[in-house]
């Protein structure tokens, strides 16, 4: 589970699904990679012909913004559970 998104390209991503819309506004279920400005797209790496964004609906990616200035997007983490008591 990748917490923090820290800046620039990342390749060979796979998502089960409930990460990213497509441009239809479908869930999407497959391969991506993240694009230094451009944010999330659809395949394993950056390629020159075209290919699709992809839309981050929650998580480590929600709040990308790639227009802001502000491309290093942080997921904020859950507390760790407490110890039980016996």
């Amino acid at each position: 589970v990748r917490l923090e998104y820290t800046g620039g390209a990342v390749n060979g991503l796979f998502t089960y699904g409930g990460e990213f819309k497509d441009k239809n506004g479908n869930n999407y279920i497959g391969a991506y990679h993240i694009h230094e400005t451009k944010g999330p797209m659809e395949g394993p790496t950056h390629v020159q012909r075209a290919h699709d964004r992809l839309t981050p609906v929650g998580g480590t990616l929600a709040n990308f913004d790639s227009t802001s200035g502000n491309d290093i997007p942080v997921e904020n983490t859950p507390p760790a559970p407490s110890s039980p008591s016996y």
